[in-house]
């Protein structure tokens, strides 16, 4: 320190007094909490735009430096999100975070709890891209097939559900987070001008496959349906009930009845519909009658068991068969370019077989005109047992066409194209993938803001990424102030809400 003595001797001398020392700057001290004003929402580019690299995307596969190793509990995480912090809005998180690099977002899939474990979700932030990194070797499936999730049944097997979610480029939007600031449609708002379907979640009936990929779909989802259970022996209390003294006159005169009544309804209706649907159920109370009679008499109940036990062996039977001409469809399938055009000609013969391929077995059912048990008939066809995969021909091979390049997204057929961006546009009670700002809880409330910590990524359900959270819910990744100020993301929390 300089003294008045030091001072008084520079004037007469003229000498310079020394300056004194710069302090150092003090460094901010990190704030506790934030005042959030502003959300980033990743909204799907739709359509996907190829003639630019992706800044940021859901889903695929992550781009990080080579030296970054794969972030793993027991096993491998999933990747989920990478999102570019330069795009990011500056006020998002209240100015706190990274505003360069990419953030990453990896979790166990498989998780039920994903608050339960610490390792369970990771987040990254890398400073430059790196080559698109495939995931380790020992990666589980998306999906645990015990648990509730996106549904992969068009596939042979669980064994066959990727270690990826299908990847789709996002750009971030910038929302106030004002409650009163939020719009009422988001999704509308998200795509202005463009229609938008009320779910995001497309059915259809059974339309034939475009591409040969979709073919296969259908094959295959027949497959693993075969392989699903085989109709049970009847229970106890309904052996007992079978074999009790008149059961099966008794049951002969309630189909009787049953019969009489369905035959009033058919004289009836005008309806070509309804006449059709009438005339096919008498046909089954007949088949049923004559199930429980031996000549004119009506039989016992160990007949009648007999009778159930030999066709529910047939239908194993046909069950057996029936994967060995699956597979030789199969077969021909792939002498084919799979994400090639396929031509209604072409699809005809396997439809065709599909749906003649049949097999039937006797059950004891509650026939609903009798208003008791009966002997009920099971018939499945191969087509029947198809459903998902003539789904998935077209919804799951319509988005991952889209994604895909130019050239394969020209193979959706036009009208499928628009139905299909109509239902990619919705969201599911209008939580949409969310960074910072208030979160859309399925099962909690919003914290007040100022908070003392702040939401990272809310990952909601979509179809289209092939993202269902438990039963339709949503994920939601959070991290601590401080931390977000230090740009240290080795520690968040994060958990799963559904309905």
């Amino acid at each position: 320190m300089t003294s008045w003595l030091d001072s008084l001797l520079g004037a007469l001398t003229g000498r310079d007094t020394p300056p004194a020392p710069a302090r150092a700057p003090s460094r901010p001290q990190a704030p506790h909490t934030v005042e959030e004003t502003v959300s980033a929402v990743l909204r799907r580019q739709m359509p996907v735009r190829f003639g630019e690299p992706p800044r940021s995307w859901l889903g695929g596969l992550p781009r990080m430096p080579e030296h970054v190793e794969w972030p793993r509990d027991a096993t491998p995480l999933h990747f989920v999100a990478q999102v570019a912090c330069a795009d990011l809005p500056p006020a998002l998180w209240g100015g706190l975070g990274p505003r360069e690099g990419w953030l990453l977002l990896f979790l166990d899939a498989q998780a039920e709890d994903l608050s339960e474990r610490a390792q369970s979700v990771r987040v990254l932030h890398v400073p430059t891209l790196g080559p698109e990194r495939h995931p380790p070797d020992d990666s589980p499936s998306m999906r645990d097939e015990g648990y509730e999730g996106y549904d992969y049944r068009f596939l042979r097997s669980g064994d066959e559900i990727p270690p990826t979610w299908r990847g789709w480029p996002v750009d971030v939007v910038a929302l106030p987070d004002a409650p009163d600031a939020r719009p009422e449609n988001l999704a509308a708002t998200l795509y202005p001008g463009a229609p938008v379907a009320e779910r995001m979640h497309p059915q259809d009936s059974e339309e034939r496959p475009y591409t040969w990929r979709g073919a296969l779909y259908v094959v295959d989802s027949a497959i693993r349906a075969l392989g699903g259970r085989a109709p049970a022996a009847p229970p106890e209390r309904d052996v007992t009930r079978v074999e009790a003294p008149g059961w099966a006159a008794g049951t002969i005169a309630a189909l009787d009845a049953a019969s009489a009544e369905v035959r009033a309804k058919l004289e009836a209706t005008p309806l070509a519909r309804a006449v059709e649907h009438y005339r096919g159920r008498l046909a089954e109370l007949a088949d049923a009658r004559a199930l429980l009679l031996d000549g004119d008499a009506p039989i016992a109940g160990t007949a009648l068991l007999a009778r159930l036990q030999a066709s529910r062996d047939a239908f194993a039977e046909w069950r057996a068969s029936a994967r060995g001409r699956l597979d030789a469809l199969r077969t021909r399938i792939l002498a084919h370019d799979l994400d090639s055009a396929m031509s209604e000609e072409e699809f005809r013969p396997i439809h065709d077989a599909l749906a003649a391929d049949a097999g039937e077995y006797w059950a004891l059912g509650h026939v609903s005109e009798t208003n008791g048990s009966a002997p009920v008939r099971g018939r499945v066809t191969l087509q029947k047992l198809a459903a998902r995969g003539y789904a998935a021909a077209r919804w799951e091979v319509a988005a991952d066409l889209y994604v895909a390049s130019p050239e394969q997204r020209a193979l959706i057929p036009p009208d499928l194209l628009a139905r299909a961006e109509s239902h990619w546009r919705a969201l599911k009670d209008e939580r949409p993938h969310r960074m910072g700002g208030t979160h859309d809880g399925v099962q909690s409330d919003p914290a007040p803001s100022p908070r003392s910590r702040v939401l990272l990524f809310q990952m909601a359900s979509d179809y289209a990424v092939q993202w269902c959270w438990g039963d339709v819910g949503a994920i939601y990744v959070w991290i601590d102030v401080a931390r977000l100020a230090a740009h240290d993301f080795s520690t968040v929390e994060a958990w799963l809400e559904c309905h």
